[in-house]
C-alpha cells in the first residue's frame, strides 16, 4: 500500500523530500496502529485519528507543528484511499490539526559574521565545489533543492541569472545573482566544466547530505545554527535590510505567502530577551 501511496504523490508532483516525508510519516501510523490494535490496518478512521493524535502529544511529547505535520501525511493518505476506492470519507480533517501561535521572533538565527567566517573556512579547508554550492544558498536564497538541482543550461551568466526549474509546488522561476556570484560561478565552472548538473555527484546531482556534513562539520567554529535552510533566511532577513520590498523578496526566494517575509520584519529571539530583561 505504501507503494502505491508513494507513486500517487509522484504522479501529483511532490518533491521528492516530500514523497519521503509523507510516506515516512504514514509508515509510523500503519506501525502505531498494528501494535495498538494488532489488527491489520485497512482503512482510516477518525477515532483512530483522534487517538493517534493524542499519542504524539502526550506519550512522545511532540510539538505542535511536528504533529500537524503527520496529520498533513495521512490527510493525504486518506485522499490517496479515497481515490482508489478503499474507503470513501475523509477522517482526517482541518479540525484536527492543532493550532499554532505564529511566531513574533525573526526566523533569522545567523549573524553576517557567522556566514562570512562560514564561507572563509571552507575556501581554505574544502573543494571549490562546496565553496560555490554555499556563496549561492548565501547570495541567492535558493533551497538547497533547487541550488543541487541546478543544471549549467540554468546559468546565464552574461544576464546575472540562475533559471530554477523545480521549485516548491514545481512552480519556475527567474533568480537575479550580483556581481560577486556571478564571477565564483565563472571560476567554478572554469574549473569543474560541468556538462550537465551545475554541482554533479557520483551519480546525477550533488547529494544534500553531502553538503549537510560540510555544514556540520564547521558548526563549532560558527554557530550551532547554521544549517543550508539558515543561509535562505539570512538572506531574507538582510534583503531587508537593504531596502528590498516584500514582494521583491518573496519573488526572489520563491515564497507564495508574503506574510512568511514578514516575519524577517520582526525582532530576534536574542533581541526580545534583551527587551524582557528591561522590564
Amino acid at each position: 500500500m505504501l507503494d502505491g501511496f508513494k507513486d500517487y504523490l509522484v504522479l501529483h508532483g511532490k518533491s521528492v523530500n516530500t514523497v519521503n516525508g509523507y510516506c515516512r510519516n504514514v509508515k509510523a501510523y500503519l506501525e502505531w496502529f498494528s501494535q495498538t490494535y494488532g489488527l491489520e490496518f485497512s482503512r482510516i478512521h477518525h477515532e483512530n485519528i483522534l487517538e493517534y493524535k493524542s499519542y504524539l502529544k502526550n506519550i512522545l511529547q511532540l510539538d505542535a507543528k511536528t504533529i500537524n505535520n503527520k496529520l498533513s501525511a495521512l490527510a493525504k493518505f486518506n485522499e490517496f484511499l479515497i481515490h482508489n476506492g478503499i474507503q470513501d470519507n475523509t477522517a482526517v480533517t482541518k479540525q484536527d490539526f492543532i493550532k499554532v501561535q505564529l511566531n513574533y521572533a525573526s526566523p533569522a538565527k545567523i549573524q553576517k559574521e557567522d556566514v562570512k567566517k562560514f564561507r572563509q573556512l571552507i575556501l581554505e579547508h574544502e573543494n571549490k565545489k562546496y565553496y560555490t554550492v554555499i556563496s549561492v544558498l548565501e547570495m541567492t536564497a535558493l533551497r538547497i533543492s533547487e541550488a543541487l538541482s541546478l543544471k549549467i543550461s540554468d546559468v546565464n551568466l552574461t544576464a546575472r541569472e540562475l533559471r530554477v526549474r523545480n521549485g516548491k509546488g514545481n512552480k519556475q522561476r527567474i533568480v537575479y545573482i550580483n556581481d560577486q556570484l556571478a564571477d565564483i560561478l565563472k571560476d567554478y565552472i572554469k574549473l569543474y566544466q560541468p556538462d550537465s548538473w551545475l554541482f554533479p555527484g557520483r551519480k546525477g546531482p550533488l547529494n544534500r547530505t553531502v553538503v549537510n556534513k560540510v555544514f556540520a562539520k564547521y558548526k563549532n567554529k560558527t554557530s550551532d545554527s547554521l544549517t543550508p535552510h539558515q543561509l535562505r533566511h539570512h538572506w531574507c532577513s538582510n534583503a531587508l535590510e537593504n531596502d528590498f520590498t516584500v514582494a521583491e523578496i518573496a519573488s526572489i526566494a520563491g515564497h507564495s505567502n508574503i506574510h512568511t517575509i514578514l516575519l524577517y520584519t520582526n525582532p530576534s529571539k536574542q533581541k526580545l530577551k534583551e527587551k524582557m530583561n528591561k522590564l
